[in-house]
């Protein structure tokens, strides 16, 4: 036993192996998963190799570590992802195409129905554009603004005529205010974010704009 520690203080750094595995329940829910820190080391013994493998059970740390890796990209309202998801996985989605989204007329929902149906309805325009199987994130900018980033090379026509036809489905299902509604802007995602935010909100506001003027005439 001794002479097997002296070569693990020895010879065990350079060779040895770690992993998180996962072990599945038989009803195959994540949430009911195991997790074990698994190392294994190779271990010379009188000029023998032999490979020891031990197993730490971290399933509690594991879960709480993912769910304040959840927490911090996540807009607690709307369960969307935040702005850190974004500055996080900018790289993976330049090149998709995007459309920012900013409801009209949301601060008079706030005024005079009140916080808690505001809430309501940015919380179900989440989800509708979750539901959009086009759209493969959806983050919450701030405020009442959404970012909608779209499955790789879908063409600018479709995308209008996708966000066209989702205005329609959310002026219906909140008919009941009908200053209601939402202005898009399309822009592809680049590497530079700020930039890019910047250009996709100028598009956003002049369709708000050319809406209004549209409703006037």
């Amino acid at each position: 036993m001794t002479e097997a520690w002296i070569c693990i203080k020895k010879k065990i750094l350079p060779r040895e192996i770690k992993k998180i595995l996962e072990f599945k329940s038989q009803d195959n829910k994540p949430e009911h998963s195991q997790y074990f820190d698994v190392f294994k080391y190779i271990v010379m013994i009188g000029g023998t190799p032999h490979i020891y493998t031990i197993a730490y059970d971290i399933t509690d740390l594991f879960k709480e570590n993912r769910a304040n890796l959840y927490s911090s990209i996540t807009d607690s309202l709307t369960k969307a992802y935040n702005r850190r998801y974004l500055e996080l996985n900018i790289r993976q989605f330049s090149g998709h195409r995007a459309v920012m989204l900013d409801l009209d007329n949301f601060k008079m929902i706030n005024d005079h129905e009140g916080h808690k149906t505001g809430d309501y309805i940015l919380s179900e325009f989440a989800n509708m554009l979750r539901d959009v199987k086009e759209i493969i994130s959806v983050v919450r900018i701030g405020g009442d603004e959404f970012l909608a980033i779209l499955t790789a090379g879908l063409p600018e026509e479709e995308i209008v005529r996708l966000f066209e036809s989702l205005r329609e489905e959310f002026e219906f299902r909140f008919r009941k205010y009908r200053y209601l509604s939402f202005s898009y802007g399309i822009e592809m995602l680049t590497d530079n974010i700020e930039d890019t935010l910047v250009l996709i909100d100028s598009k956003m506001y002049k369709n708000k704009y050319e809406r209004k003027i549209n409703k006037k005439l």
